[in-house]
């Protein structure tokens, strides 16, 4: 079952989508944020395997990202720290509706959208029951301050107003500024609940130390790495090796594949 939702917030309208195998009941929820210049086209792959576990899964765009239907944004707007807001603003929606165990919210993301929901959970750590990341992309302050970004290299201490990356995605002076200023060590630690990252050990994008030091920077992680798995998790074996060892996570599995990172 797929629902549509759209959820106004100022100036801004996120589109998403809710999959559930009944939505009319209520259970566990896990809200999925996407990668950067990307919609949630691609956290659907993730969406359409949990589901199947009886959650209740949201997908969204953030607006000001890829070619999604959420609006109100420019892309040259759009920073790690406005996505945060539009997460906090799904968040809140999510703990409104009936088809949600506001007792049993899982905060999820990939890439960048691994970093916001990383964020928010240290905002709300009381009211998240566990936290999912894959390949998070726990380098963008420190690529920010040394003035690569994705490929594309800027001067961190003349940036311009508006500069291209990857190709096809412009961003603005606010997404680095921003990312400059995020010290993320200081902030995901605050979360103590159970933490769950998924990395490629071949990832070139996002380094794998970054998730070995985020599972030693969290009281309660577990890391899993994937031999021959890059980043986005391209080749499906990948996608369902991932929910896999998600669905480990969350029914409380200890086995070797899903052991905590610390002893």
């Amino acid at each position: 079952m797929v629902r549509h939702f759209e959820i106004s917030a100022g100036s801004v309208t996120i589109a998403g989508k809710v999959f559930g195998q009944d939505l009319s009941k209520t259970a566990p929820c896990i809200i999925l944020c996407h990668e950067f210049g990307l919609s949630m086209r691609s956290t659907t792959r993730y969406a359409l395997r949990l589901c199947q576990r009886g959650y209740q899964v949201l997908v969204f765009d953030f607006p000001g990202s890829g070619a999604g239907r959420s609006r109100g944004r420019s892309s040259t707007e759009a920073s790690v720290l406005t996505e945060v807001a539009d997460l906090q603003t799904v968040f809140e929606y999510a703990c409104t509706q009936p088809f949600v165990d506001k007792s049993h919210i899982v905060l999820a993301g990939a890439s960048q959208g691994g970093l916001v929901a990383a964020l928010l959970a240290a905002r709300h750590a009381s009211q998240i029951e566990k936290l999912v990341l894959y390949y998070p992309a726990l380098n963008i302050p420190d690529d920010a301050r040394r003035g690569n970004m994705l490929g594309t290299h800027i001067d961190p201490n003349r940036i311009p107003d508006t500069f291209r990356v990857m190709g096809y995605v412009r961003l603005g002076r606010r997404y680095v500024t921003d990312a400059q200023a995020l010290d993320p060590w200081k902030e995901i630690g605050k979360y103590a609940g159970p933490v769950l990252i998924c990395h490629g050990a071949d990832d070139k994008i996002v380094d794998i130390s970054y998730a070995r030091r985020a599972a030693a920077e969290y009281p309660d992680a577990t890391l899993v790495e994937l031999p021959g798995a890059g980043h986005l998790f391209a080749a499906p074996w990948t996608v369902d090796r991932a929910v896999d060892v998600t669905f480990g996570f969350l029914s409380g599995d200890t086995s070797p594949a899903t052991r905590p990172a610390r002893s």
